[in-house]
């Protein structure tokens, strides 16, 4: 983490659809690429929206990072102040200490992944399609915990 301590922080405001903001002082956010284990540092003056992302959160005082899966997420950056808004609800992720194993659970969503998408050639009814949405976005997760060996934790309210 040493390259991350030589940069200066930004102080972060989170906004989430269901819950007051969340302000974070000093820290570095980094946005996932390609759904791998790759990230790019967010720096100034960016503009980006994103349907389903997940950002590593370096904290420079603590020397401690997390995890954030974020939602319909807009992401603005000017000078040292980054604005976050997200459909998501707070969530935080650190890394595990023991390989996660969710192989199961992805090979389930999977299956009803599949079902409905076939089932979308003949057409779904809204509740399906709804449903349909939610399993891509949980796949997703469960992707991207499996790929970073994610685990629930640490507590940044």
């Amino acid at each position: 983490m040493s390259k991350m301590i030589e940069q200066s922080g930004y102080d972060v405001t989170i906004s989430f659809i269901t819950k007051k903001d969340l302000h974070l002082r000093n820290v570095l956010i980094y946005l996932n690429l390609n759904n791998e284990n790759n990230w790019e540092l967010i720096k100034t003056n960016l503009l980006g929206s994103y349907d389903n992302t997940i950002i590593k959160v370096y904290d420079i005082d603590q020397e401690f990072e997390w995890y954030m899966f974020l939602k319909n997420a807009s992401i603005f950056v000017k000078d040292d102040e980054i604005k976050i808004n997200t459909f998501s609800k707070f969530n935080s992720y650190i890394k595990a200490k023991n390989k996660i194993n969710i192989d199961q659970s992805l090979k389930d969503i999977s299956k009803e992944i599949e079902y409905y998408s076939a089932k979308q050639n003949f057409g779904l009814v809204f509740d399906q399609f709804i449903e349909l949405n939610k399993l891509k976005n949980e796949q997703y997760q469960l992707k991207m915990i499996q790929i970073l060996n994610l685990m629930k934790g640490g507590n940044h309210e």
